[in-house]
C-alpha cells in the first residue's frame, strides 16, 4: 500500500485524543476501575482479534478514499450496526437520546 501514513496517523491520533479526553472525564468523576484480566480476558482478546481485521481495511480505505469519507462511512456503519443489533437482540427502542446523538454524529 505504499509508505503514505498520513491518513492512518490522523486516525491513530484521533483515537489517542479520544482516550485522553475520556480519561480526564473518568478522573474527574472517579470512575476508573481496576482491569480484572481473569474476568475480562475473553472480551479483550475478542477486541484485539476483531481489530486485526479492522485496521488493515480502514488503512486501505483511508488511502483510497481519504480520511473524511473513510471515517464517516466507518462511523455510520458502527452506528447503524449498533442500532440494528440493539433492536434485533435486545429490542431496544430508538429513543430521544439516540436521536440526539445521531444528529450530533452527523453534524460532527
Amino acid at each position: 500500500m505504499g509508505n503514505f501514513f498520513d491518513g492512518y496517523t490522523a486516525s491513530a491520533l484521533r483515537s489517542v485524543l479520544v482516550v485522553l479526553f475520556l480519561g480526564v472525564i473518568a478522573l474527574i468523576y472517579r470512575k476508573f476501575e481496576p482491569l480484572n484480566l481473569k474476568t475480562n480476558s475473553p472480551y479483550i482478546l475478542g477486541m484485539v482479534f476483531a481489530s486485526l481485521f479492522t485496521w488493515g481495511p480502514l488503512y486501505f480505505a483511508i488511502l483510497e478514499a481519504g480520511v473524511g469519507v473513510a471515517l464517516t462511512v466507518t462511523y455510520a456503519s458502527i452506528v447503524i450496526g449498533m442500532l440494528f443489533f440493539g433492536r434485533l437482540l435486545t429490542n431496544e427502542k430508538f429513543s430521544k437520546d439516540k436521536i440526539l446523538s445521531t444528529v450530533f454524529g452527523i453534524l460532527a
